[in-house]
């Protein structure tokens, strides 16, 4: 998340040059707002200690909560990129503000609704939505293996989300008792404007959206806050306007 103070250029040329301006504006010794203090001889002994600790590079998905396209066949390789690619899109649109309470939380009233819901539980069950049409896949219902039609998070099924048609789509993968998902209309536009855009400015792939950035993390970065606006929130932070961006 690069937070923008509204007295920096709102341009996303550089999104992670953003990241380090900000941090360095909010951090300075100067500011009098400054919340937190780094304790810069202490870095090394951190890196140290995390090198200690994770010798070898931690798989992206150690725990196995995300949709990698496993049990997926088809006859086009690219097909499952194109699959985990708009899973993770997806999750990562409406993937913000879960403040999960337990029943002991101090702060928890009796008119608080208890909900647990966290990332984990998100990515799951978007994994458990993205696999719903392997079966299918595997009969060759799947119009020879090359089309998108069945899956939930292709972009022609994000444009045309409803609020109603998102949660009949996901109750049976996250329990809602437990996890309810808070401001479901809200995410239901995060995943319509998904599908619009990409259908309106590449052709409905996501990788033709990935090969706009020329293998450029910092591009990538830019893409998606410009090609999404919802991807850009804003809040009111010391009585001064702060864009976020969620990538």
């Amino acid at each position: 998340m690069a937070w923008q103070s509204s007295t920096l250029t709102s341009s996303f040329a550089d999104p992670c040059d953003l990241v380090r301006r900000t941090c360095r504006e909010w951090n300075h010794p100067t500011n009098s707002r400054n919340q937190v203090t780094i304790r810069r001889d202490r870095i090394p002994v951190l890196g140290q200690d995390i090198l200690n600790k994770s010798p070898h590079v931690t798989e992206w998905d150690s725990d196995d909560w995300h949709y990698k396209g496993v049990g997926f066949v088809s006859e086009d390789p690219q097909q499952k990129r194109e699959r985990v690619g708009l899973y993770l899109l997806a999750l990562d649109a409406i993937n913000f503000c879960f403040w999960p309470v337990t029943d002991n939380d101090a702060t928890t009233t009796a008119t608080t609704e208890t909900n647990r819901l966290e990332y984990e539980q998100l990515a799951k069950g978007l994994k458990g939505l993205a696999e719903a049409d392997h079966n299918d896949n595997e009969k060759g219902n799947n119009h020879h293996n090359n089309s998108l039609d069945s899956y939930a998070f292709s972009p022609q099924n994000l444009a045309t989300m409803t609020p109603t048609k998102m949660k009949s789509l996901l109750e049976p993968y996250i329990d809602f008792t437990q996890y309810p998902i808070p401001n479901l209309e809200t995410r239901c536009e995060l995943w319509k404007e998904l599908g619009t855009v990409l259908l309106r400015d590449y052709h409905g792939r996501f990788l033709e959206f990935l090969d706009n950035a020329h293998g450029d993390a910092t591009k990538l970065v830019e893409l998606v806050a410009t090609s999404f606006p919802g991807f850009q929130d804003e809040t009111i932070l010391f009585e001064e306007e702060t864009t976020t961006t969620t990538t």
